[in-house]
């Protein structure tokens, strides 16, 4: 299955709701840093084998952020944020304590854990999301053998 990547727009947004919630000087220090931050999965994936799982691409997501270091400030926060919507947007839910997620995400940016180690706590705290469910459609042959009926009232059904 192809990944769905998170877009530039996607991160500065996060990035700015971030700091509205939680504070912090907002502003872009290096646009060229955040697209290859925002890149760097993508490179992985096209050539790295074994092909990396969404684990190991939204470390990446995690680990570029943190040491391309884009933003003004919140650059953990939006690491881990990007990283989280991007699973996601994949179909898994990350469902770590939040204590735990910024130790992590603090010791990933300080190079204290690898990428590596941050895929296998995302791994562990993350659970599928369920799929929405299809509505089955009728089959264009069955409503062409059994039109539906008329609701047209008739002189005797009045």
């Amino acid at each position: 299955m192809k990944p769905r990547w998170v877009a530039k727009t996607a991160a500065l947004a996060i990035h700015e709701a971030l700091l509205a919630e939680h504070g912090g000087s907002p502003g872009l220090l290096n646009e060229s840093a955040l697209e290859s931050a925002l890149a760097s999965p993508q490179n992985r994936l096209a050539s790295e084998q074994p092909v990396p799982d969404s684990f190991d691409l939204a470390a990446q997501y995690a680990s570029s952020l943190t040491g391309n270091h884009p933003f003004q400030d919140g650059n953990k926060r939006v690491a881990f944020t990007v990283a989280a919507a991007f699973l996601e947007m994949n179909g898994f839910r990350l469902e770590g304590p939040e204590a735990d997620a910024v130790r992590m995400v603090n010791a990933l940016s300080t190079r204290e854990i690898s990428e590596a180690v941050f895929a296998g706590w995302l791994r562990a705290n993350s659970v599928p999301t369920p799929k929405p469910k299809k509505t089955p459609r009728p089959s264009p042959k069955l409503s062409l053998i059994n039109p539906p009926r008329s609701r047209r009232k008739t002189k005797r059904g009045r």
